[in-house]
């Protein structure tokens, strides 16, 4: 049986390849993310357990993606609700407002209110969250003001933002990791027009007289070069066979 480690290892791999491949939250609930084949449709829950892990471990950013999925999967699901919809409420009063929404989560806040009208400590609690709540959005009102922008109406909810605050995804060398694991070009080649590919004996070694060696250049100052075809397929299942045994 699965281990809760390795529930939670499958949501960081899950979040690590949505950062990398550059692949939506909703691309990986409708099953969209691959064009090889499409996946079953994740439920609320899925979404709703991916975005409280994150919560839970300060990563904001999607854990308000994907709790928001969450409440758009509910929609989706009629009554046969798969997550607690008060539960799912109170963590994206939270997310919402440490990304930055506080009107977005007066909304869930209140909608929470309504989903627990009798709860008398829950009714507490969140009245309070709406009183702070209110007092950001006075803040938040008088920044617009000063920058001369206008105020957003209350009957309609701004675009939610949600932006990535990982310290390392703002630095060049963690952009250029994600961009070549996506494949893109992030090095302007001033010898790209030169680059050739060409087969080589190696001085006329023996071995490769009648098999000669498939070498293309990849960049010059410094020669960086890639050999083709150098061990068989049959080569690769006599390596792959020795070396399993030896794995963990």
């Amino acid at each position: 049986m699965p281990t809760t480690e390795d529930f939670e290892g499958v949501i960081d791999a899950i979040l690590r390849l949505q950062d990398t491949y550059e692949i939506s939250s909703g691309q990986f609930v409708d099953g969209s993310f691959s064009k090889a084949s499409n996946s079953p449709r994740m439920t609320a829950s899925d979404c709703f357990e991916i975005g409280r892990y994150a919560y839970e471990n300060g990563d904001k950013y999607h854990a308000l993606m994907w709790l928001m999925e969450s409440l758009a999967s509910l929609e989706l699901e009629g009554s046969k609700h798969s997550v607690d919809t008060i539960l799912l409420h109170d963590y994206l009063i939270y997310a919402a407002d440490d990304q930055g929404n506080p009107r977005h989560a007066l909304n869930h806040a209140k909608a929470l209110l309504q989903l627990s009208p009798t709860n008398q400590k829950t009714i507490s609690r969140i009245n309070n969250v709406i009183n702070w709540l209110n007092k950001e959005i006075l803040e938040d009102n008088e920044v617009l003001i000063s920058q001369g922008q206008p105020i957003p109406s209350q009957f309609a909810l701004p675009p939610v933002k949600n932006k990535r605050l990982m310290k390392r995804a703002t630095t060049q060398e963690f952009k250029n990791y994600e961009s070549l694991c996506r494949g893109e070009d992030v090095m302007p080649n001033p010898y790209k027009h030169t680059l050739t590919c060409y087969y080589s004996t190696v001085n006329n070694h023996p071995l490769l007289l009648l098999a000669p060696a498939k070498i293309e250049v990849l960049y010059k100052n410094p020669d960086l070069f890639l050999y083709h075809d150098v061990i068989s397929d049959a080569e690769i299942e006599i390596v792959k066979g020795l070396s399993t045994p030896l794995v963990g």
